[in-house]
């Protein structure tokens, strides 16, 4: 008598849902597979090329990006025979990270600068304050340990989920860190946008992004990023070479019994074992037999931030091994859309300051209107403050759910431990950057712990796995 492993869908080929379906199949599970309604993998990990007409394809990331640190990441990335550091010529070593330089353009200085004080970002004229700071805010990374953890299901006092971001740096009063700590929670979390009121994160959130930034090996809390060199989209599309992936899945129905889930794609039915929802649950709410308490939950996993990601060529903007940070667009509420961070991605053409070269970055603005306006602002604030010429902006995509997570009012309201409660009810098990926190490292550890908690070593099978015989488009084919 023959047997095969039990059969397990993954809704979504975004780094939740492929880092989930990696997991299985690395405890041995085989009969997976993953459902993608667009024509390619990756979510919000998208890496284009420019062609400069020397025969390079350059990659430039429109999407998100590889932050924060994780063992298990890095350690994929390079089994990937992928690299880290990209390759900006002139003399810069290949594989070194980006320094990051915070600007705030009203004081018209830089409020850190880890390009001149690689440790700390600060003169020593300022350590006394800085180690000032730092104390304060030891005792809170202390405390908050456990956020290093995936997830934020911890068991943390009510009176931490309910601390807003700006709340805990006015109670802690931080002088030169707040800036650095603004830009983490705002900047790089929401594209740039001011916290307002109505959306602003919770303090265990933004404390998670920071303790993660400390973690090696990819000590981000010292200043620096690591890109990868290939875009990180590439990561995805080679993970999911390796896994079964259908593209162009158009899902419009999915039914749970005692019998297994019941799922309609391309106007066919399939039976599985268990579901893994890896997208935002509420975009499957009208399709799927959800009850009112999942709906509900499903509802506050809609809190997210519009931005643009964009693409520029430019001369003259210094130091091309640095990374750039507005502070205004994380701290001011009245600040105009503009040009949030930016990173070099590489030489195009010529040598010394005014050389022609490729950047990538985000533009705070929440709107699909209105964007030139923005853009005019960027290039405005790229010459005003950098001398910078010769702009020419040849890409931006916008993004309706960058960074999506959960609420402060929710936070406070236990969601995240309500989630883990969810887990596994109706043979439904559900992963996502607003469960785990934001950044690719936290995504993929918190996929990998759900796989490890949820699901056993997989028993051998003895028949040929279902998705062999064909859903429909493979990734890749």
């Amino acid at each position: 008598m023959t047997h095969s492993q039990p059969r397990i869908a993954i809704i979504g080929a975004g780094p939740s849902g492929l880092y989930a379906a990696e997991g299985l199949r690395r405890h041995g599970w085989q009969d997976v597979t993953v459902f993608e309604r667009q024509a390619r993998v990756g979510g919000m990990a998208l890496t284009r090329y420019y062609e400069p007409g020397d025969g390079r394809r350059i990659p430039y990331d429109m999407g998100s990006l590889q932050p924060s640190s994780s063992r298990q990441l890095v350690r994929l990335i390079e089994e990937l025979g992928l690299h880290f550091g990209v390759d900006l010529g002139e003399g810069h070593r290949v594989g070194q990270p980006i320094r990051l330089r915070l600007y705030n353009e009203r004081q018209r200085k830089y409020v850190a600068d880890f390009v001149s004080h690689p440790h700390t970002g600060q003169p020593w004229s300022k350590q006394l304050v800085f180690l000032r700071d730092i104390a304060r805010l030891a005792p809170w990374v202390f405390r908050m340990r456990k956020l290093a953890k995936p997830g934020f299901s911890h068991g943390l006092p009510p009176k931490f989920l309910r601390m807003s971001v700006s709340e805990w740096m006015d109670a802690c009063d931080f002088k030169l860190i707040r800036p650095l700590l603004l830009a983490q929670a705002s900047g790089v979390a929401c594209g740039g946008q001011h916290e307002h009121a109505a959306s602003e994160r919770s303090m265990v959130q933004a404390l998670k992004d920071l303790v993660f930034a400390l973690k090696p090996p990819r000590v981000y809390g010292k200043g620096l990023y690591h890109p990868v060199r290939e875009g990180y989209q590439e990561v995805l599309i080679r993970l999911a070479k390796r896994l079964n992936v259908v593209t162009h899945a158009n899902i419009t129905a999915i039914r749970r019994d005692s019998a297994g889930v019941h799922l309609t794609c391309n106007g066919q039915s399939h039976h599985f074992d268990r579901l893994i929802i890896a997208c935002p649950p509420n975009s499957l709410a009208p399709v799927m037999d959800a009850d009112a308490h999942e709906r509900a939950l499903y509802h506050m996993a809609r809190c997210n931030r519009p931005t643009w990601r964009v693409a520029f060529l430019a001369r003259g903007i210094p130091e091309p091994a640095a990374g750039y940070l507005f502070t205004d667009q994380a701290e001011y509420a009245d600040a105009p859309p503009s040009l949030s961070l930016f990173a070099c991605n590489a030489l195009v053409e010529g040598s010394g300051k005014d050389a022609l070269r490729l950047y990538g970055g985000l533009v705070g603005h929440g709107s699909v209107e209105g964007i030139e306006v923005a853009l005019d602002n960027a290039a405005n604030r790229l010459k005003n403050v950098f001398g910078a010429h010769d702009i020419q902006w040849i890409d931006k995509v916008f993004w309706p759910q960058f960074n999506t997570h959960i609420g402060i009012e929710d936070v406070a309201r236990g969601a995240y431990d309500q989630f883990e409660q969810l887990q596994g009810r109706n043979a439904t098990y559900y992963t996502g950057e607003y469960l785990s926190g934001n950044s690719h490292g936290k995504t993929l550890e918190y996929s990998w712990e759900l796989v490890r908690r949820h699901f056993a070593k997989a028993p051998a099978p003895s028949a040929t796995p279902a998705w062999q015989h064909g859903f429909g488009t493979r990734a890749g084919s």
